[in-house]
């Protein structure tokens, strides 16, 4: 009895935080259209925190810190959001206007938007299931014979290159997975991590840019996205992966 009780008690618990969210998502996307903008981020920061992230409520995010003026938070959680769904168009489309918008886009080579399509661990599973494939096949010849089992070769080199292929993308992505964001406005990057160093760039909100694991003090060392390496106020940006925060 005592153990149906408490069964029927969490069960009620979880409802009443399903709702809770559910009423705040619905309050978050009626301020959106309201023109609230600033509300609307405070809310669904709020859902977020209840909920967890999703792509949805993550681009929803994106999109009320773009109209409240707030470029640098935008791209990061665009950028965010496409972590936790690549291939999802609507939320790339977003970002490229918004990047456009703020004089950020950069022409992207072949090959980082072919990575881009897929997550590090969508390629890294492609890869995989084709490495099982491949031993399949390689079983199959073993036990088979090459008389019984005369494309064996080819399937095997298919394979093959079906396990290796997706491994330089998912490089790329998980690469990616380091990067940060400018929030400030024109970020001053230093030649050295002091206040009083020479200015050797000014970086826009919503610049991605490549921390080097090296920090002194308030700075950290950093790698725009040109190639040139400074020093940046840790303030002035947030990683893509909350987690390194």
């Amino acid at each position: 009895m005592k153990r149906r009780i408490i069964f029927l008690l969490l069960i009620g618990c979880v409802s009443l935080a399903v709702a809770q969210a559910a009423s705040l998502f619905e309050q978050a996307n009626t301020a959106y259209t309201k023109g609230r903008y600033s509300q609307a981020t405070d809310l669904y920061q709020q859902v977020i925190g209840q909920t967890g992230l999703s792509a949805e409520l993550l681009g929803n995010l994106a999109d009320s810190y773009a109209a409240d003026g707030q470029p640098g938070l935008a791209v990061l959680h665009y950028e965010r959001a496409l972590l936790v769904s690549p291939g999802n168009a609507a939320l790339r489309t977003a970002l490229t206007a918004l990047r456009q918008k703020e004089g950020l886009l950069q022409e992207q080579r072949l090959h980082e938007r072919l990575a881009g399509l897929l997550g590090a661990d969508q390629w890294l599973l492609l890869s995989g299931a084709a490495f099982v494939l491949l031993s399949l096949t390689v079983l199959a010849a073993g036990l088979l014979g090459r008389r019984r089992f005369p494309y064996a070769c080819r399937i095997s080199a298919f394979f093959l290159t079906a396990t290796l292929l997706p491994l330089p993308p998912a490089w790329l992505r998980y690469q990616a997975w380091q990067d940060g964001v400018v929030t400030t406005e024109s970020a001053k990057m230093l030649l050295s991590p002091f206040a009083d160093a020479e200015i050797i760039g000014n970086l826009k909100a919503g610049s991605i840019i490549r921390p080097c694991n090296k920090e002194h003090g308030s700075y950290a060392l950093i790698r725009d996205n040109d190639g040139h390496s400074g020093w940046l106020d840790r303030s002035s940006f947030q990683r893509v992966v909350a987690g390194q925060l």
